[in-house]
């Protein structure tokens, strides 16, 4: 199958040489020999055989929301999840697609009573992307509430995978091996409405005050060392305001690099080394990067 073919046979858009910072929330990155928006889990499934036919390197894309996308582009197939956008609410059960942002998760659950989620309020990626990297914190992670998943895998077959198997850590998770995650469903908690909203702007009101949000940013750059802060120790170490080119150490939340106009990949990249290398001198701690760079 050549890829005139592909464009023939699935609904979803096909673009060649597209430019990957207008679909990343750092608005950074060069171009994928392909992008593609599958409209369905059938179209999902011709993708799939296209990849395996011609062994294209390809990377799922959710919210674009923790990733750094190298200015030379991404030589394969970036396969995009927002049309995956579907919710259902049974009971206190919620079917979330993987490509829903949170942003419009949340306004339906607190509307039907349904709470536990509130924490992710300001979180500005896709449902699918909090759960495979566990959003939240070391207390409590978007997996706590993961009750199954609904996964397919490369010879197209759709399975559920069931809580047992999953397996949640600190901004981790098991999820990754079982593929193209396509839904999520949650298990929630019965409360009042009212106690849900207020919960949810208040998680909002803190994330607005300590955390550049309205920014371009990837979010946090590195994991938390067990027990700290990177944040803190990036101001302790005195790299608040450093920047190179127009990317820029966040003066708000040191832990967040800002693009303040046109930052390439590379000049994130410097700032992510001289970060690892003054906190590692400094302090002796590695900081392990959160986002994904390809």
């Amino acid at each position: 199958m050549d890829l005139k073919e592909l464009r023939r046979i699935i609904k979803g858009k096909t673009k060649l040489a597209e430019p990957m910072k207008n679909h990343t929330s750092f608005h950074i990155g060069g171009a994928a020999s392909i992008y593609v928006e599958p409209e369905d889990l059938e179209d999902l499934k011709k993708i799939l055989f296209f990849i395996k036919e011609e062994s294209f390197p390809f990377f799922i894309l959710g919210g674009g929301t923790n990733i750094l996308v190298k200015d030379t582009g991404f030589d394969g197939i970036i396969i995009s999840s927002k049309n995956f956008a579907s919710l259902q609410i049974r009971g206190n059960k919620a079917m979330a697609g993987s490509g829903i942002k949170i942003s419009s998760l949340l306004p339906p659950l607190a509307k039907k009573g349904l709470s536990g989620l509130e924490f992710l309020a300001g979180i500005p990626g896709t449902a699918g992307g909090a759960t495979l990297m566990n959003a939240g914190s070391i207390e409590l992670g978007i997996g706590n509430f993961v009750e199954k998943i609904e996964t397919m895998d490369f010879s197209g077959r759709i399975k559920n995978i069931g809580k047992k198997s999953l397996d949640f850590s600190y901004r981790d998770s098991n999820l990754a091996k079982y593929f193209f995650l396509s839904r999520i469903e949650f298990r929630l908690k019965d409360e009042d409405t009212n106690v849900i909203k207020k919960r949810m702007k208040k998680f909002l009101k803190k994330k607005k005050q300590h955390q550049p949000i309205e920014k371009y940013s990837a979010g946090c750059i590195f994991k938390n060392p067990r027990g700290l802060s990177a944040g803190k120790l990036i101001e302790e170490a005195g790299l608040k305001g450093e920047r190179k080119g127009d990317a820029i150490i966040s003066e708000k939340h040191a832990n967040y690099i800002i693009n303040s106009g046109r930052a390439r990949a590379a000049d994130v990249l410097f700032l992510i080394k001289k970060i690892q290398e003054v906190v590692s001198k400094k302090f002796r701690i590695k900081l392990e990067p959160e986002i994904k760079i390809i």
